[in-house]
């Protein structure tokens, strides 16, 4: 597939999306396949479950200490996933 063919796809994707109203969900499902490219292999490892309810993101840890470390960096976390992202999706984080 060449550039132009590419980028047409991605151009019909996105009018698509728009489309049917799927923008936002496509969005969440981007942000929660990357996780582990947002926040590094070490804390996705001790994840087992994220979702994202009405702008908040609930993340499922393994780890306690973990747990309060991203608590405390809530804010950080929030920045690195409106980056990724390009625009605020999220307005909350739940380390659960």
């Amino acid at each position: 597939m060449d550039k132009q063919n590419t980028s047409s796809f991605s151009s019909a994707l996105k009018q698509f999306l728009k489309s049917e109203n799927l923008e936002k969900t496509w969005d969440e499902k981007k942000l929660i396949h990357s996780w582990q490219k947002i926040m590094g292999k070490t804390v996705a490892s001790r994840t087992s479950k994220i979702r994202i309810d009405k702008g908040t993101m609930f993340i499922y840890l393994d780890s306690a200490p973990l747990k309060q470390e991203l608590t405390n960096n809530k804010q950080k976390v929030l920045e690195r996933l409106e980056e990724e992202i390009g625009y605020k999706l999220v307005s909350e984080v739940r380390f659960l």
